[in-house]
C-alpha cells in the first residue's frame, strides 16, 4: 500500500505545524522470507523479497532541542532531549527502536538533531513482516536527513540497535532486504560474507502471505533459546557457525541440540535446492519440507500455522507454502499459479473461519525496491 508524498506531508504538518517544503518523507518495506528460516544468526544463506507494505517516517526540523516522535499507529508520542538520546533506557515499547537507532548513529559519529518525527506503517505487527527492521531503517533515514552513510554500514547499525537496545539477538536478514532490495526481484542473501544477488523468479510463481492473526513477540525467550541452542551446537561441533557443519557431524549430537542444528544445516541446503530448482512446483515442495522442519526440528510452529499450511496442500494450484518469519505466530507464505490466487483465498479464509473463528488477513506480495527518501 503506497501513501502519496503529499498525503504523508499533510498528516505530518497537522500534528506539527510548518509547512509542506519543511517535511521530508522516508520510506522502509517490510519483508516475506520465501526460504533460508533462522539461519541468518547462525551465518547462513536466505531468499528474502521486499513488500509494498511500508513503514514511513516524516521529518521536519524542531527549535525545541527535542526528539520528538508520534505513532499513528498506536497513538502515543514520545519526547526527549536530543542531546541525552545516548543514555536513555530501554521502555520496552515501540520507541526502542527508535532510541535505539539514534543512540547507534551517535556511537557512528553521526549526531542526531532535533526533529520532529511521524511514524506510519501500513506492516501488520507480529506477523513476521519484519515491522520492527523497517522502522529502524526509516527511522535512521530520516535522522541521517540526507547524510550519506554506506548501505551495509546502515544495514549493520540498525542491526545493532536490534541487538543491543531492544534485546533482540536477531541476524542481518531483515535490515538488509530492507535496505538493498529490488523491485521484482528476490534477494540471495550470504549471511556470512554479506554479499547478496538479485534473484529473478518464475513469471508463473505468485506470492501470497496468510496471516494467523496470532501475534509473535521476538523478544520473548524462545527465540533467544533457539539463537543459544544453535550456539551450543555450534561450539560442540568445534565449528566457526552451523553453516559449516555437515550432517554427518550433526548425526553425532543428540536430544534438542541436534534438532536445532539439523535444521539450520538442511535449511541452508534447501535454499541452494530452490535456487537450482527447475520448477515453481519443485521450488513449493523444498517450502513444505521447510515448515515440517521449522515445525519439528526447530520448534517455532503453532498449531494455527501448521492448519493454514496443510490447508493449502489441498488446494488445487498450490506448489508450496510454509512458516514464514521468527515463528510463534504470524504468517505463511504460499506459492502458487497466479489463477489459483482467488479460490485459494476463498477456501483458506472459509477453512481458517471454521476452525479457529478468525478470519485470517490474506495479501498478495508484491516485490518491491529498499529503503529511500519518497520523492
Amino acid at each position: 500500500m503506497v501513501l502519496t508524498t503529499e498525503s504523508l506531508s499533510d498528516a505530518h504538518r497537522r500534528k506539527w505545524g510548518g509547512s509542506s517544503a519543511d517535511v521530508k518523507v522516508y520510506r522502509a518495506p517490510g519483508r516475506v522470507n520465501l526460504i533460508g528460516e533462522h539461519t541468518d544468526y547462525t551465518e547462513g544463506f536466505v531468499l528474502p523479497i521486499a513488500l509494498d507494505l511500508t513503514c514511513y517516517v516524516t521529518r521536519s526540523k524542531n527549535a525545541s532541542g527535542e526528539l520528538r516522535v508520534v505513532s499513528e499507529n498506536n497513538g502515543q508520542e514520545r519526547r526527549w532531549p536530543s542531546s541525552a538520546l545516548p543514555v536513555v533506557q530501554p521502555m520496552g515499547d515501540w520507541s526502542d527502536y527508535i532510541v535505539g537507532v539514534a543512540k547507534e548513529l551517535f556511537r557512528a559519529g553521526y549526531p542526531v538533531e532535533p526533529a520532529n518525527l511521524r511514524v506510519h506503517s501500513t506492516i501488520p505487527l507480529g506477523a513476521g513482516l519484519s515491522s520492527s527492521a523497517a522502522l529502524e531503517v526509516a527511522t535512521a533515514l530520516a535522522l541521517l536527513d540526507g547524510r550519506a552513510i554506506p548501505a551495509l554500514d546502515l544495514i549493520q547499525l540498525c542491526r545493532r540497535a536490534e541487538n543491543r537496545f531492544v534485546g533482540t539477538p536477531c541476524g542481518v536478514m531483515d535490515q538488509y532486504v530492507c535496505v538493498k532490495a529490488e523491485a521484482g526481484t528476490a534477494l540471495e542473501i550470504d549471511c556470512r560474507t554479506l554479499e547478496s544477488q538479485v534473484v529473478r523468479l518464475p513469471e508463473d510463481l505468485a506470492i501470497v502471505t496468510v496471516n494467523s492473526m496470532v501475534r509473535h513477540e521476538l523478544g520473548q525467550s524462545a527465540y533467544r533459546t533457539r539463537v543459544a541452542e544453535c550456539a551450543e551446537a555450534r561450539d560442540k561441533l568445534g565449528v566457526r557457525s552451523l553453516r559449516d557443519a555437515r550432517m554427518e557431524q550433526v548425526d553425532e549430537l543428540v536430544g534438542v541440540i541436534q534438532q536445532r542444528a539439523r535444521h539450520v544445516v538442511s535449511e541452508n541446503g534447501r535454499v541452494k535446492a530452490f535456487l537450482q530448482a527447475e520448477s515453481s512446483a519443485a521450488m513449493g515442495a523444498l517450502c513444505y519440507e521447510s515448515h515440517a522442519s521449522l515445525r519439528d526440528d526447530f520448534g517455532v510452529s503453532c498449531g494455527e500455522l501448521d492448519a493454514l499450511v496443510e490447508m493449502a496442500r489441498g488446494i488445487e494450484g498450490v506448489y508450496g507454502a510454509r512458516m514464514t518469519g521468527g515463528g510463534f505466530g504470524g504468517c505463511t507464505v504460499n506459492l502458487m499459479r497466479p489463477g489459483a490466487v482467488a479460490g485459494f483465498e476463498a477456501r483458506m479464509r472459509a477453512g481458517y473461519r471454521a476452525r479457529f473463528g478468525v478470519d485470517p488477513a490474506i495479501s498478495i506480495c508484491v516485490p518491491s525496491a529498499g529503503a529511500g527518501r519518497q520523492a
